[in-house]
């Protein structure tokens, strides 16, 4: 089940949702500028590697867990097909609600990644992102011959920016949410 939900007035977003692994019809979707992506979530467990939160595919953008490790990571695929990797610090792997956002920020020449309103990690980035025809999913990457990456555990308030959220926009995001309980 897929639901708009109510937009922050002061941060309106490209796409609003309360979401358990549903696909969006987003196949137009391109975040290869700036973009924020926004997700509550609780990891019920790891059990397989790259387990994904939100994805464009596998070779766009996507928020999901790093290998098979307990973090998550922003991934983004270059129009040139390098990859960037950004993998946070914080073991989310604790059966506790949480919120991650990526930031590509090309203005500034940079990735960022927040775990529960805080910078996690940030490193340099100046290509453009890949544009693709893959919709972008909830909880699984459409990209489905790469295997199963499905996220084991609970998605909740999902967001989408085409622009880079700062860190006070960030943490205020983080103290207003209210992921499923």
């Amino acid at each position: 089940m897929v639901s708009l939900i109510k937009q922050m007035p002061d941060l309106p977003c490209v796409c609003c949702l309360y979401a358990t692994s549903s696909a969006i019809d987003s196949a137009s979707l391109q975040l290869d500028g700036a973009f924020t992506v926004a997700v509550w979530f609780k990891v019920h467990k790891f059990n397989k590697p790259w387990q994904t939160l939100i994805a464009k595919g596998d070779g766009g953008w996507r928020l999901h867990q790093y290998i098979d490790s307990n973090r998550l990571g922003l991934h983004v695929t270059a129009t040139d097909q390098s990859i960037y990797e950004l993998n946070g610090s914080y073991l989310a792997n604790d059966e506790r609600w949480h919120q991650v956002v990526g930031v590509n920020s090309p203005q500034l020449n940079s990735m960022r990644l927040y775990m529960d309103g805080y910078l996690d990690m940030e490193m340099p980035w100046t290509a453009p992102a890949s544009r693709n025809t893959f919709p972008v999913w909830i909880g699984q990457t459409s990209e489905t011959e790469k295997g199963d990456r499905g996220f084991d555990g609970w998605i909740d308030e999902v967001s989408l920016w085409k622009r880079d959220l700062d860190s006070l926009e960030i943490k205020r995001l983080f103290n207003q949410g209210n992921p499923a309980q």
